[in-house]
């Protein structure tokens, strides 16, 4: 709707209408998580006010473009444009914007522990709102407030403001200062030991987050929308797990991970686009690719002849050419009917994911505070939990360090953050006893754990140092609903459809690919070279047990549906196979080997991990898709120790299930040969169903 009331103003000529609608779909989209979009918008909209010497359009546009430093946690910069913004306000007069001015600086304050200039800015915030009769800014006056007092262990008198804010913003229906004045309510009563009244305040949040959630009908918005939300979650089984109510903890877990994955497995059929949109998308893509070209031919050259404006250039338009491809990929399914979601699947309980684990299998769940690491385990018989104390930063550099040393194949650095990583996340768990008679492991990671290789977690037995997988076969899943969600088992694997481009320069690529059909010599199709199309891939994708690409996987983690794997162009496809191409298709393979490089990483790569990790890897893309279970690699594989590990695992793979395939191998590569480093074979794990 903003976008049309917009192309009308800018057709008449509206000037000012067209700065306040350029500001409300910013909010809009910043509300949503598309803070690229917001941007773009507001810095439009602060030059057309320039343009027209329109103050208000300036000040509350420079208020707008702070918030967004503050959400980047840059709070120098977001002070100095909310102090630009509250001068002009005061100078014109502009009540309602100085106002808004005071409580951002307020909010940028407390966050730097200026606690008493906070609260004066505050405070004038708050005899603005009152003297003007503006009731939504003086519940966001009476937040910040609470807010700062909760920061100065002031808790009653936090409690006091909180429960005033609360009364308007639930009067005047307003849900984003609703969720935020619960979840304030929630700590500060935490903290006061009123703990049955913070759990009432943390679910009222939730409650109110999944409801805007809820009437959210494209992907994209979903994701963005919980981005600054998730801490709620966290709190919530924080608390729960203080209580000794473990079931009901594991439930919010399984809500803050499971919500996006069960939302994409119950939705309909892809969108189809008319002649007008394919010719829209296929411009979009060729804009992309010419942007991506001339990025590399500038990093192609010699460094004293590279230039740095070129560089910033190409990266700043890319971003945006990539971005307006996302959009016009969520308007595409949002104004298909066909596309909307055809069933609403619900998070599983406790009982029905234990249901099926069977003897001997084990699930383990984490999640990640700012100050605790929570770790769930699930087996048949059994749910527990336990609390690492451990800040993020820290148990995200560990996993950096170790993953750094991983791919220094000569060396034995790694050790020692294998082994620091295996007494954070496995031996609390197995010190309790919790993992006895286990020998299958489920893990569902969260944030930077996503990319740890469990594999080759050490620790002593006797005299001798031992890897996990020594110890337990092991399978990821997104979510543990994975499990109860799934399609049954389609028997044994008869034939694969094999697939080695030659664009990618593997050298290896092809001898691997010959060598896996080879196991299946009654039914495969080998496509190599210049075969190996992306048309190809996608007509004969359907009709093999197995898939297995032999190629680049490339991961793009400001636009996760970007990321995709090489194949060779044709007249119809430019040969990228991107995630939201995968999850138009309809596989009934039982297993996709992603045999390259990064292909398992989800979006945010450490720097931006998401938070509920709700936007999507190329894995997930293939789970999406229909296939049960994927092998892919957390780092850049060595082609040649690829040909080997293949091999081997797709010869086990002819007696046992998948995820004890990838086990043997995993243990035969690493107890002789030339690729006993885990770099070789820790790296590759198996996502979705074990069997």
């Amino acid at each position: 709707e903003y976008l049309e009331v917009l192309r009308v103003y800018e057709q008449a000529g509206l000037k000012q209408s067209q700065i306040e609608g350029l500001g409300d779909l910013g909010n809009l989209e910043l509300r949503l998580g598309d803070v690229a979009s917001a941007e773009k918008d507001f810095r439009q909209a602060l030059e057309l006010s320039r343009a027209v010497n329109h103050p208000r359009g300036v000040t509350v546009n420079l208020i707008a473009l702070g918030d967004l430093e503050w959400r980047r946690k840059r709070f120098k910069e977001a002070a100095a444009l909310y102090r630009k913004a509250l001068a002009r306000a005061t100078e014109s007069n502009d009540k309602g914007s100085t106002a808004s001015a005071h409580i951002q600086l307020a909010l940028t304050l407390r966050e730097t522990g200026q606690l008493e200039d906070a609260a004066s800015e505050a405070r004038q915030a708050l005899d603005i709102a009152r003297s003007t009769q503006a009731r939504l800014l003086e519940t966001e006056a009476l937040y910040a407030l609470g807010e700062i007092a909760r920061t100065a262990a002031r808790y009653e008198e936090s409690l006091t403001h909180f429960a005033s804010g609360r009364e308007i913003a639930s009067s005047a229906a307003n849900p984003e200062m609703s969720w935020r004045i619960d979840f304030g309510r929630g700590q500060t009563l935490e903290k006061v030991n009123r703990d049955e009244e913070a759990l009432a305040a943390y679910q009222a949040a939730v409650t109110t987050i999944e409801l805007v959630r809820s009437e959210l009908s494209e992907e994209r918005f979903r994701a963005g929308y919980i981005d600054d939300k998730y801490q709620v979650y966290v709190a919530l089984v924080e608390l729960l797990l203080k209580l000794k109510r473990v079931n009901e903890a594991f439930s919010f877990a399984e809500r803050l991970r499971a919500r996006s994955y069960l939302e994409l497995l119950g939705r309909g059929q892809p969108p189809i686009r008319s002649e007008v949109q394919r010719q829209t998308e296929a411009t979009l893509r060729s804009r992309i690719r010419q942007l991506e070209r001339q990025f590399e031919e500038e990093t192609s050259k010699p460094r004293p002849e590279q230039k740095r404006q070129a560089f910033e250039l190409f990266s700043q338009e890319l971003a945006a050419a990539e971005h307006d491809y996302q959009n016009f990929l969520g308007d595409l399914q949002s104004s298909d009917r066909a596309y909307a979601g055809v069933r609403a699947l619900r998070v599983p309980s406790t009982i029905e994911v234990q249901q099926q684990l069977p003897r001997g299998t084990a699930l383990i769940e984490y999640v990640l505070a700012e100050d605790n690491l929570m770790i769930f385990v699930l087996t048949s018989d059994g749910v527990h939990a336990n609390t690492v104390p451990i800040r993020s930063e820290t148990l995200q550099a560990r996993v950096e360090l170790l993953r750094d040393l991983m791919l220094r194949e000569n060396t034995n650095e790694w050790q020692l953050p294998a082994a620091s990583l295996y007494k954070i996340l496995i031996e609390p768990i197995a010190a309790a006893g919790w993992l006895r008679n286990v020998d299958r492991l489920y893990l569902v990671p969260h944030a930077s754990l996503h990319y740890v290789p469990f594999a080759a977690l050490l620790h002593h037995s006797g005299n001798r140092s031992k890897a996990l997988i020594d110890d337990y076969t092991l399978a990821y899943l997104p979510a543990a609903a994975t499990l109860v969600y799934h399609d049954e088992p389609r028997g044994t694997a008869r034939s694969i459809l094999a697939l080695a481009p030659a664009n990618t320069r593997l050298v290896f690529a092809r001898q691997e690919s010959q060598d896996v059909s080879n196991f299946f010599p009654q039914e495969h199709k080998l496509l190599i070279g210049s075969q190996a199309t992306e048309s190809s891939f996608k007509r004969l994708a359907g009709q093999y047990d197995v898939i297995h690409l032999a190629t680049h996987g490339y991961f793009n983690k400001f636009n996760p549906l970007l990321s995709g794997v090489m194949l060779e162009p044709d007249a119809q496809e430019d040969g990228r196979m991107e995630v939201h191409e995968i999850l138009e298709l309809k596989l009934n393979a039982n297993l996709v080997t992603l045999s390259a490089c990064d292909t398992a990483l989800g979006s945010g790569y450490f720097a931006e991990v998401p938070p509920g990790d709700d936007l999507i890897g190329l894995t997930r893309a293939f789970l999406f898709a229909g296939a049960p279970s994927v092998l892919a690699s957390l780092w850049e594989v060595n082609d040649r120790s690829a040909v080997t590990l293949m091999r081997n695992f797709y010869g086990q793979l002819r007696t046992v299930d998948k995820a004890t395939a990838l086990a043997l191998t995993q243990r035969e590569l690493k107890s002789h040969g030339a690729h006993t480093h885990p770099y070789y074979w820790s790296g590759f794990v198996l996502v979705g169903q074990m069997n």
